[in-house]
């Protein structure tokens, strides 16, 4: 076998073109950059707003969720390492070309609605950031260029009208995709940067939020809702818009299971790490411990510092929040800053791992050969990190965050609940204690059933067009061969299909 042929646990070869070059904390840094994004700094001021105080249940039950699906992932990444990751495992464990074929499809949809998720929570960010802000930096360049400040007002402020949230969804897609295109390397260092950056402004905004909750101060009292904010917390099991205190705290976690996805980005670059069956491992229980530690204290504060109504009216709730604080200004600067690093960070990681799945699903025949195209300098999937660019982009451009985010989250729910199922067809092969994978399928599959009814439709739409497309080229395909020509076509390890 060659170097660049590979064996997983059931003897199947599969051909790695891809370059290890990424190590354990690359590992961790794409995980962590893919989960702190939107979900946290934009989506929590949906779900607050949803279900007041008990949006903490609702992170809770996510944490508990994403620990039991980690669980299955690090067992799975050591069977199969390709980078195929959970269209890889559930592909395997059923051995059902339909079911291979949906898995990736479901999973391909949940990565480019994410990208356009972030791409999006940027947006909104980066205006918020420039709107709040464009008198200090009026002030600043009125200061240190010795400037009538008028006239820079003026410049200032036709330059902003300008700057429509389309123009900067467009940046950064393009931005990101170039960074991708060049190199491998490249990207993990800028994103290490970016994550360490973001989680510090994130440890910042929780010291700086409960040093003034636990501070003597006077309480809030709000006359017009009613709610008295020195005892914020006993709100938590009395969600604001729902008779049945189930329905929003469930609601909630239809949307923002986003927040949890990015675990699952570190095995779909499996051919991309070294020594990947002890470092995918390591590397999901590490990002899944420091993402959940981080969500639980963040959520505390924000319940802690404004009501539920004003997160949910916000652009940028984090930044709202901190501003209440004794930091003011310079702390919603710091924050905001920080929601533009980690939803830009976590659009860099989920269009890396974008990429690399459709290339995986080209190599086992289920998308054209086209996306296993890579580049020559830098081995990258380049058809396949432009269309990924394209199609988030132009969801992005269309689409609002609370649908984006629950056409995302849902799908990551899919995904999970069924590679839970294949660690438990496969637990023997696996060595999984067989209760794990039963409870994560179970939780994911209870949260399902909240999932809302454009989402579903949307899912049932985008799954079911992808299927009949696929088997109808395939069928067209298989008729346009010369007579005798399909013994000697492979097929493909994971769908048991003819490479159309």
């Amino acid at each position: 076998m060659s170097d660049r042929k590979e064996k997983d646990i059931e003897g199947i070869i599969y051909e790695r073109e891809l370059i290890r070059q990424l190590g354990l904390l690359d590992a961790v840094m794409i995980g962590i950059g893919a989960s702190i994004g939107a979900g946290i700094f934009a989506v929590l001021g949906l779900a607050y707003g949803t279900a007041g105080p008990a949006v903490i249940l609702s992170f809770v039950f996510c944490g508990i969720a994403s620990f039991l699906t980690g669980y299955s992932y690090s067992k799975m990444s050591k069977l199969f390492p390709e980078s195929g990751a959970s269209y890889t495992y559930i592909a395997r464990a059923f051995k059902k070309p339909i079911v291979g074929v949906v898995a990736g499809a479901t999973l391909w949809f949940a990565y480019l609605v994410s990208c356009s998720t972030y791409a999006v929570g940027f947006s909104n960010y980066l205006g918020y950031f420039v709107n709040s802000n464009q008198r200090a930096i009026i002030d600043f360049i009125s200061t240190v260029y010795g400037l009538d400040r008028s006239f820079v007002s003026q410049i200032i402020g036709n330059s902003f009208q300008l700057i429509d949230k389309k123009i900067i969804v467009l940046a950064l897609v393009a931005v990101f995709g170039l960074l991708n295109f060049a190199s491998v390397s490249e990207t993990g260092r800028t994103q290490a940067i970016i994550v360490l950056s973001k989680v510090a402004i994130l440890i910042f905004f929780i010291v700086a939020g409960l040093t003034f909750m636990l501070s003597p101060r006077i309480e809030i009292v709000d006359p017009t809702k009613g709610i008295d904010y020195s005892k914020i917390f006993l709100g938590i099991f009395t969600p604001t818009t729902f008779q049945n205190a189930i329905l929003p705290i469930m609601a909630v976690v239809t949307f923002i299971f986003i927040a949890y996805e990015g675990f699952d980005l570190i095995p779909t670059t499996g051919e991309e790490i070294r020594n990947p069956k002890r470092n995918v491992g390591r590397a999901i229980y590490i990002t899944i411990i420091v993402v959940n530690i981080i969500y639980l204290f963040t959520v505390i504060v924000m319940i802690g510092l404004i009501p539920w109504y004003q997160a949910g009216a916000s652009e940028a709730p984090l930044a709202e929040a901190i501003k209440q604080t004794w930091v003011g200004q310079w702390g919603e600067i710091l924050v905001g800053l920080g929601g533009i690093l980690s939803t830009a960070s976590a659009f860099n990681a989920t269009l890396f791992g974008t990429s690399r799945l459709a290339y995986v699903m080209s190599r086992d025949g289920v998308f054209p050969r086209q996306f296993i195209k890579l580049s020559r300098r830098s081995h990258v999937p380049y058809f396949s990190l432009i269309v990924a660019s394209v199609i988030s982009l132009v969801l992005a451009l269309f689409g609002d965050l609370g649908l984006v985010a629950g056409l995302a989250s849902s799908s990551f729910i899919i995904i999970f609940f069924l590679v839970n199922v294949s660690n438990y067809r496969l637990r023997s092969k696996s060595k999984s204690f067989w209760v794990i994978p039963f409870l994560g399928a179970s939780m994911t599959f209870f949260a399902l059933i909240f999932m809302s009814n454009v989402t579903l439709l949307s899912l049932v739409l985008w799954i079911g067009g992808f299927s009949v497309i696929y088997f109808v080229v395939s069928k067209f395909r298989g008729k346009q061969r010369p007579p005798g020509s399909k013994a000697g076509l492979p097929r493909t390890p994971q769908t048991g299909l003819e490479h159309p």
